[in-house]
């Protein structure tokens, strides 16, 4: 029985299970954005792709969406967590023109303590991952063993989980690890 599934979170990068997302990203986002082409990274015009950014999670080129005045900031965090609560970080419809790659999180955080993630994804919650694992790992990242795809003008909710109470700007370095698929006007932004 095949029980590769239960590791939900790894510190090594699972590029084949990467590849395969962002590959689906890319079909979907020219059958979405049809006559559009994808040109890579280095795009003139039409689609292309980068790595995922605070402002991708963020409403209205960095306004709202990720929690508290981390948004603008460029830098990735959370600003407040109640002890022993569920606290939303992430809570956006995501741009009609961009798909998102999630591929693993990060935490920068000299002592982190955000111990759990549950996602919400295009409509449906996920069930909840424990990052406590990737602070025995000695590690600022871990990646998820299968990456998702967030669709254009689709909900993206992550709400963490924290036993202490965190506060300041920000409270905590967590970010995530990804990529984003489409236009390269929306792409370009600063």
């Amino acid at each position: 029985m095949d029980t590769s599934y239960l590791a939900r979170l790894s510190d090594k990068r699972p590029d084949i299970a990467i590849d395969k997302s962002v590959q689906l990203a890319i079909q979907k986002a020219l059958e979405a954005f049809t006559p559009d082409t994808f040109e890579g990274p280095w795009s003139k015009g039409g689609l292309a792709i980068t790595t995922l950014t605070p402002k991708h999670v963020s409403a209205t080129n960095q306004a709202t969406g990720l929690q508290g005045g981390v948004a603008g900031s460029g830098a990735w965090g959370i600003t407040a967590v109640t002890a022993s609560t569920w606290t939303s970080w992430i809570s956006l419809q995501t741009d009609d023109r961009a798909y998102q790659v999630v591929t693993g999180v990060l935490n920068r955080s000299p002592a982190p303590n955000i111990t759990l993630a549950q996602p919400f994804l295009n409509g449906n919650d996920q069930p909840i991952f424990s990052l406590e694992e990737m602070y025995t790992w000695d590690l600022a990242r871990a990646f998820l063993m299968e990456p998702y795809v967030i669709s254009p003008a689709n909900q993206h909710k992550i709400q963490v989980f924290s036993p202490v109470t965190l506060a300041g700007v920000p409270s905590e370095q967590i970010g995530l690890l990804g990529y984003v698929v489409g236009r390269r006007a929306y792409l370009i932004q600063q």
